[in-house]
């Protein structure tokens, strides 16, 4: 899909996020969890945990103190906040980035991405939500 690099794609409505729910989403051949805080803030991590490859978003979201929430993997329950850092069990201190969280354009109620691309199109003023 080079020919479509840099094309704004619509991923979802925030009507079909319920706070602290997952939602699976595909781009560009590679699947997504999407979730949104009880902020309202919107956040998307590639889906396979990095330990063992398990789908976050059949895991769950775990609410924190300050509202945001992590995604929290379902088989062995390592937490993954919105930049892919996660707290090793027994430890206080956050990891580097272990999954690369996907760039998002929020539109009104819309959600877009251009999928890690460089945009070169932009987003069709038709469904921008202004």
């Amino acid at each position: 899909m080079k020919n479509l690099q840099g094309a704004p794609w619509l991923l979802a409505h925030r009507s079909m996020l319920k706070p602290n729910q997952p939602l699976k989403i595909s781009l560009l051949g590679h699947d997504y969890v999407l979730w949104q805080d009880i902020q309202g803030t919107i956040s998307a991590l590639p889906n396979a945990c990095p330990h063992m490859g398990a789908m976050l978003s059949e895991g769950w979201c775990l609410s924190q103190p300050d509202g945001s929430s992590k995604m929290v993997c379902p088989f062995h329950a390592l937490e993954f906040n919105a930049l892919g850092c996660t707290v090793l069990p027994g430890s206080n201190k956050p990891t580097q980035s272990l999954l690369k969280p996907l760039e998002l354009t929020i539109q009104g109620d819309f959600v877009w991405s251009y999928g890690g691309h460089e945009p070169k199109l932009p987003i069709p003023s038709i469904m921008n939500g202004q």
